[in-house]
């Protein structure tokens, strides 16, 4: 390779490598970053086109609050939160909560019919299709019910899935994010450490399990475990 080919080839890597940096620096530019205060009481969720929700979110488009808060972008948002202040870093400027109602389930329909407007069934993945079949076994009833909460969710928008704070809301449950409802006739407890017992926090009502005892909330019981993946509760009609 001659002199004026290294020359060449060197220029040229320079100029790469100089596009490059350029291309970084006008990136890095284009980020925003927000900072958002975060009611001492306010808890936050993301949720996905199917209607999931997340309580610890690091990723996301949509995020609602237990205050009635929503939070959405066309792109997705990387999201730190702690009990103070939200922080976003996304392509989007000027990113606000929008202030929707009082409640998580008023933050989330408002923010789904608006920016969603999903057409398609909802679909259950990862760890909840697992435990979501545990709770069938347990109660037959169970798939019934979730075959006509997936089938209006298109039109409704109500997630089957929902957090606790999401069907009780201020009754103490935005903090909880071990349990879950499926609509709002089923409480389903993962047992995801094994441990020989855990502590149940139970909602307002007249709750059942797969033996017939009948539990009284609101109220917070240490039950032991079982061979089962999950804990099954019915609220009595």
């Amino acid at each position: 390779m001659t002199k004026n080919s290294n020359f060449v080839a060197m220029k040229n890597l320079f100029l790469f490598l100089a596009t490059l940096l350029v291309s970084f620096n006008l990136n890095a530019q284009t980020k925003q970053i927000t900072t958002i205060d975060n009611a001492p009481t306010e808890y936050w969720w993301s949720v996905n086109a199917n209607g999931e929700f997340f309580a610890t979110p690091e990723t996301a488009t949509m995020l609602v609050s237990s205050a009635g808060r929503y939070i959405w972008s066309e792109t997705p948002m990387s999201v730190t939160i702690d009990r103070k202040t939200i922080t976003i870093t996304s392509d989007t400027q000027n990113i606000e909560p929008v202030k929707a109602g009082r409640t998580l389930r008023e933050a989330y329909l408002v923010c789904f019919h608006k920016h969603v407007k999903s057409t398609q069934t909802h679909s259950i993945t990862g760890d909840r299709q697992h435990e979501i079949e545990a709770a069938v076994r347990l109660n037959d009833g169970v798939k019934e019910y979730l075959a006509e909460l997936s089938a209006t969710f298109a039109s409704t928008g109500e997630p089957p899935i929902r957090p606790i704070e999401y069907v009780f809301p201020y009754e103490g449950f935005a903090d909880c994010t071990t349990q879950y409802v499926i609509g709002t006739r089923y409480l389903v407890v993962p047992l995801t450490d094994k441990k020989d017992s855990v502590t149940v926090r139970f909602p307002k009502g007249k709750w059942i399990d797969e033996s017939g005892n009948q539990i009284t909330g609101p109220r917070v019981i240490n039950i032991p475990t079982t061979e089962n993946t999950i804990l099954l509760y019915e609220l009595s009609k």
